[in-house]
């Protein structure tokens, strides 16, 4: 795990090794869960592209068995290959004079538990939609994100990206105008059901301020839900809805966001985020 500050606040990446072939980008030998965007992403995707499905992407070959775990974490618990290290870790944590840093961890503290619930809602933001597609009980997930505070999120309700049926076209050879056809004869731009999105929006973390559904899938039937989680928010200043199909009666059914002088630019490519 690295923690890097800046501007007075914190960062959280998470990554593990695990060979994995994306579909635009080829080969990888370790995935990451990051706050934004990775340094790494792919040269070909523009900024926007990275923010909605490619970041999804990317974090989807987290192995699921390991984010769930995080779902969970204590990281009092956790061991270091040398006792002094892990005092000095745990006591740094828990806010100890640097006097005391070498002296015994404390078992408990108040600053223990504000990480652990940091760290899980981050987890669960990541793994819930792995966990939907598996087709896994996402209950204590989103449990763990309402409960715990993000400043920003991103979510994504297809359940086939398009990058995927991309590399099915140039698996089969085919370049140019025939790729593009077969991605659009064959891509299925399938969301989650009503009820599925409804419990996310339902869950959102406290405190969220920024909410990125680029390329989500939103489709019109999606929009109540997405109308009752911003009216329910007193924290939300910005929401990026750039590239999803909500249309005319989406925008009948969030009439907070419909109000918005911006409503039209949410759907156009360079311009989609919007102050609610």
């Amino acid at each position: 795990m690295a923690l890097a500050e800046a501007g007075g606040s914190f960062k959280y990446d998470v990554y593990t090794a695990k060979k994995h072939t994306r579909a635009q980008g080829g080969e990888r030998e370790a995935v990451g869960l990051v706050d934004g965007l990775a340094c790494s992403g792919n040269p070909g995707m523009s900024r926007t592209q990275e923010l909605g499905a490619g970041k999804s992407e990317r974090e989807s070959f987290f192995p699921i068995e390991l984010g769930q775990k995080g779902l969970n974490i204590q990281l009092e618990q956790a061991q270091a290959s040398m006792q002094e290290d892990r005092n000095r870790i745990l006591n740094t944590i828990a806010g100890r004079a640097p006097a005391d840093l070498n002296k015994p961890a404390e078992m408990v503290s108040p600053k223990y538990e504000d990480l652990n619930s940091l760290l899980r809602t981050r987890f669960a933001a990541a793994v819930l939609r792995p966990l939907l597609l598996a087709g896994k009980d996402p209950t204590t997930c989103l449990k763990r994100l309402s409960s715990g505070r993000m400043q920003s999120i991103d979510l994504n309700f297809t359940k086939v990206y398009e990058s995927q049926t991309q590399a099915e076209a140039i698996a089969l050879g085919l370049t140019g105008a025939e790729l593009q056809k077969y991605v659009q004869q064959h891509h299925k731009d399938d969301s989650f059901d009503t009820t599925t999105v409804e419990n996310i929006f339902g869950s959102l973390p406290l405190g969220l301020e920024q909410l990125n559904l680029n390329a989500a899938g939103l489709k019109p039937w999606h929009a109540p839900a997405l109308a009752k989680a911003v009216a329910a928010s007193t924290s939300l200043t910005e929401i990026n809805l750039n590239q999803n199909q909500l249309g005319d009666d989406g925008a009948a059914a969030c009439p907070r966001v419909a109000e918005s002088q911006s409503w039209v630019e949410a759907h156009q490519p360079a311009r989609g985020r919007i102050a609610p």
